[in-house]
C-alpha cells in the first residue's frame, strides 16, 4: 500500500560542541590547550560507530533476523551432530562464549541490517506488486483470476444464506401479525425485485425501522456478519490484485476520501491533525505488519536450506521434511498475522481519513 511508505522519522535536533570562551585568545587556536586537541581513542570511536549502527536498525527487524540467525545455527547444530535433538544443539551452542560473541552477534547484526533493507520490498511482494518478470507474467493473472473467483464465491454465498435466513424471519413476522404488505415489499427488496404493494406512509415508515435480521436465530446472524464483513476485504473487479493482502489493503485504497489524489503522501500531508494515540496506533500496526511479512521471508528460506542442510546420511529423510515443513507452517502462521496486522492497519488509516 502506497501511503505506508510515509511513516515520520523521529530526528534528533544536532547537538554542536563549542570550545569555552577562556580558551581562546589572542593568540587564536594555537592557545587550545592539549587536552582539547587529543583525539578521542580507537575504542570510543569504535564504541561510537558500533551505537550508530545499532540507532540505525529498527527493532521490528531483530526478530526476523533472530530467526534467520537461530536457524541456520541450529539446522549446521544439527548437520554436525549428525542427530535432531534441539536441546543438545541449544546447549552446544550456548557453551562456547566465544562464538556467541564473536561471531553470532556479528551475523545477527547483518542479519538484521539485510532484513530491514528488504522490508518494504517484502510487504510489496506480498502485496502481490509484481511488476517485471515471469512471477508478474504467468502467476499474477493466475493468482488475480483466483482472487476473483474467491470474491464471487463470497458473494453467491452470502446471497444464497441471505435468502435462507430471510425465510425464516418472514415466518417469524408474519406469524407475530406484522403487516403483509411491508414483509412483502421487504422480500421485493431481499430478491432483487420491484416493490408490488403501495405503502401508507406509516407503513413506509415501520419498513425503515423494521430489521428483519432480528427476527433470525443467533448463527444465523453470526454467519450473515461473517459472510457481508469479507466483502469488504476486496477492491472492485478491476482492481483486483493477485494476493489476499494486496486486495485487503487496495480496498481500504480506494475508500479513502481525502488524499488530495496523492495517496503516497496521504498519512504524511494529515501528520499535523493526527492525535497522538493515532500516531502511535499507526507506527505500531505499520512496524507488525513490516516485521510478518519480513518473516513470512524467513521462514520460508530456512524451509528451503532445511533440506540440504539436513541431507546427512545418519539424519533420517522423514526428520528433514518434519523440519521443512515446521517453517513452511511457521510461513503460514507469519502471513496470517500479516493479514491481521493489515487489518488493524487500515482500520486506522480509515481513522485518519475522517480526521
Amino acid at each position: 500500500m502506497q501511503s505506508r511508505s510515509v511513516r515520520r522519522p523521529h530526528l534528533r535536533p544536532l547537538q554542536y560542541s563549542h570550545p569555552p570562551a577562556d580558551s581562546m585568545n589572542a593568540s587564536g587556536p594555537s592557545s587550545t590547550p592539549k587536552q582539547a586537541q587529543s583525539t578521542p581513542s580507537s575504542k570510543d570511536s569504535l564504541s561510537a560507530l558500533v551505537a550508530k549502527i545499532l540507532d540505525q536498525l529498527s527493532l521490528t527487524s531483530w526478530l526476523p533476523a533472530a530467526v534467520l540467525v537461530a536457524g541456520i545455527a541450529v539446522l549446521f547444530q544439527f548437520r554436525t551432530d549428525k542427530r535432531i535433538d534441539l536441546l543438545q544443539a541449544i546447549t552446544k551452542l550456548s557453551t562456547d562464549p566465544f562464538q556467541l560473541l564473536v561471531i553470532m552477534i556479528p551475523i545477527l547484526i547483518i542479519a538484521t541490517l539485510i532484513t530491514q533493507a528488504f522490508s518494504f520490498t517484502a510487504i510489496r511482494f506480498l502485496e502481490g506488486y509484481w511488476s517485471r518478470g515471469w512471477l508478474a507474467a504467468s502467476l499474477g493473472p493466475v493468482f488475480s483470476r483466483m482472487q476473483l473467483s474467491k470474491k464471487s464465491r463470497l458473494i453467491n454465498k452470502q446471497k444464497k444464506f441471505q435468502l435462507k435466513a430471510f425465510n425464516f424471519a418472514r415466518h417469524e413476522m408474519l406469524k407475530i401479525g406484522i403487516n403483509h404488505g411491508i414483509v412483502c415489499t421487504l422480500e421485493a427488496k431481499i430478491y432483487g425485485k420491484k416493490p408490488y404493494f403501495d405503502l401508507s406512509e406509516k407503513d413506509a415508515a415501520d419498513l425503515h425501522a423494521l430489521k428483519w435480521e432480528d427476527f433470525c436465530r443467533p448463527w444465523q446472524v453470526q454467519r450473515l456478519d461473517q459472510l457481508r464483513g469479507a466483502l469488504p476485504l476486496f477492491p472492485r473487479q478491476s482492481r483486483i490484485l493477485p494476493t489476499a493482502l494486496g486486495n485487503r489493503l487496495r480496498a481500504t485504497e480506494d475508500t479513502l476520501k481525502n488524499t488530495n489524489g496523492n495517496l503516497e503522501g496521504f498519512v504524511n500531508g494529515r501528520w499535523e491533525i493526527i492525535p497522538i494515540h493515532l500516531r502511535v496506533n499507526h507506527d505500531e500496526f505499520r512496524d507488525r505488519l513490516e516485521m510478518y511479512c519480513t518473516l513470512v521471508f524467513v521462514a520460508v528460506f530456512l524451509c528451503i536450506a532445511s533440506i540440504p542442510i539436513l541431507l546427512v546420511e545418519e539424519i533420517q529423510l522423514w526428520q528433514t521434511m518434519s523440519m521443512s515443513v515446521g517453517f513452511l507452517a511457521l510461513a503460514v502462521v507469519s502471513y496470517s498475522a500479516a493479514l491481521t496486522s493489515a487489518n488493524a492497519y487500515c482500520s486506522v488509516l480509515k481513522e485518519i481519513d475522517r480526521l
